[in-house]
């Protein structure tokens, strides 16, 4: 696993794009036009690191630098919007995650639902294919990578 930092990952909870500048605006913060975009592609994607989010900006507005990126993560933090850790995580909660429902979204908008057992015998046998023991785990990360 790549434990880079510059491919920090984050976790986005669930937050609406009014509430999150209502609270950067609490905090102090300017809304500026790249906030905006980049409040738009966290929550419009799953990105799973700044370099995703980064890449994402500037196919909007090419004057978005990592730099603005990583400030306007950590603000993001700071006020609870997200969590600079693995997207999807299993340590602690690995039993109750993996028996969760997995949602997948096609681009032609179908949805297909895996069943939190499917989803659990999936994961574990990818680990015992590639020789790793489930208890080694600490986290998980799904990234679409296509």
């Amino acid at each position: 696993m790549d434990n880079s930092w510059d491919n920090i990952c984050y976790e986005r909870k669930i937050y609406n794009k009014d509430t999150i500048l209502a609270e950067l605006k609490e905090k102090g913060c300017r809304i500026t036009k790249k906030r905006k975009i980049l409040i738009n592609i966290i929550l419009k994607n799953e990105c799973a690191s700044c370099k995703e989010i980064h890449w994402e900006a500037v196919q909007t507005d090419p004057t978005i630098g990592i730099a603005t990126v990583y400030r306007m993560l950590r603000c993001l933090e700071e006020i609870g919007v997200i969590n600079r850790k693995n997207l999807y995580k299993i340590s602690d909660d690995y039993i109750d995650c993996l028996r969760s429902e997995c949602t997948i979204l096609l681009k032609n908008n179908n949805l297909f639902k895996i069943p939190g057992e499917l989803w659990e015998k999936t994961i574990k046998n990818a680990l015992v294919e590639l020789c790793i023991e489930p208890g080694d785990v600490e986290s998980v990360l799904l990234k679409k990578t296509y």
